[in-house]
């Protein structure tokens, strides 16, 4: 091989990644729980759930432009052999997301945090989520004054959704899974 014939290829988080979703079983599971036919498939749906985290995690690009992303991965490394970056394309990407949407996510979801859960050996006894999110509305409405104090109306003055909690315990989540993880593997060493 040349000097020339050299192609430098970014590995960044992606590599991480692609470990951690390897861990936990993550292309497994989705292939058990989604219908599809592998003999008209390049890859797996699995494969292709896992190359969207990726991209998320690493660069947010949007569906069209995955292919884009992993023409400066190495794929091979990430899934394979045989996988290139045509293979990520948004049609092939779109069909997943239908195929993942008919199996309802949310069934998917909760058998990948199971599997999240089993593999870091948290015990489920002691994990509590309140899952319960209220959206309400209102108008301000001024507060009647008596004997020179603010009394309130009884009306709704303002309330928000606590939707961001999610979002953050979500990155907790995360964050404490791969710190979990590295503290586990350096007890290996």
């Amino acid at each position: 091989m040349q000097f020339e014939d050299m192609v430098s290829i970014s590995a960044g988080p992606s590599q991480l990644i692609a470990a951690l979703c390897d861990e936990i079983g993550l292309e497994d599971i989705i292939n058990r729980s989604l219908t599809w036919e592998p003999t008209y498939c390049k890859v797996s749906p699995g494969t292709h759930v896992k190359a969207m985290i990726i991209n998320i995690l690493c660069s947010r690009m949007p569906l069209y432009r995955i292919a884009v992303f992993y023409a400066t991965q190495d794929t091979v490394q990430l899934f394979g052999v045989g996988c290139e970056a045509a293979v990520f394309n948004d049609d092939a990407l779109g069909r997943t997301l239908d195929r993942l949407f008919e199996a309802q996510s949310w069934k998917v979801y909760s058998e990948l945090s199971l599997a999240v859960l089993r593999t870091l050996g948290l015990p489920l006894d002691r994990l509590h989520a309140d899952t319960t999110s209220f959206s309400l509305q209102g108008d301000r409405v001024c507060c009647k004054s008596t004997k020179g104090k603010p009394q309130p109306s009884g009306k709704l003055i303002h309330a928000e959704s606590r939707d961001y909690v999610y979002y953050l315990l979500s990155l907790l989540t995360i964050v404490r899974s791969v710190n979990s993880i590295r503290n586990r593997r350096a007890m290996h060493l």
